[in-house]
C-alpha cells in the first residue's frame, strides 16, 4: 500500500525552463491527487491555465530496508521508477521505459 502526502507549489511560466510534459501518469494514485488539485486551483484562480511540470516535481519516499527504514527524497521520475521495485525485484531497462512511459 503506497501513502501519499502531496504538497503543490505553483510558478508562473516566466519563473522557470519548462521541459516537454509526461503525458501519461502510470500512477493512478499519484494521478487522482494531480486531479483533485488542478480542480481546488481552478476554483480559486479564475480564468488561469495549470499545467503540471513533472519534471521539477520531489518526493519524499519512506522504504525498509534490512538495516532500518529511510527516507529517500528523489524526483518524480526516479519515485516511479523505484516504486516499480514494489513488485519486482528486477526490471530490464525497456520494462522501466514501457511502464512508466518516461522518454529517452
Amino acid at each position: 500500500m503506497i501513502g501519499i502526502s502531496a504538497t503543490a507549489f505553483t510558478i508562473t511560466r516566466n519563473s522557470t525552463h519548462f521541459t516537454p510534459l509526461l503525458l501519461y501518469f502510470p500512477f493512478l494514485q499519484m494521478a487522482k491527487y494531480l486531479e483533485e488539485f488542478k480542480v481546488f486551483y481552478i476554483s480559486k484562480h479564475n480564468g488561469r491555465k495549470l499545467q503540471w511540470q513533472h519534471s521539477l516535481g520531489q518526493c519524499v519516499l519512506k522504504s525498509s530496508f534490512p538495516h532500518g527504514e529511510k527516507e529517500l527524497q528523489v524526483s518524480l521520475f526516479q519515485t516511479l521508477v523505484l516504486l516499480l521495485f514494489n513488485k519486482v525485484d528486477g526490471l530490464t531497462y525497456l520494462d522501466i521505459r514501457e511502464q512508466t512511459a518516461i522518454g529517452e
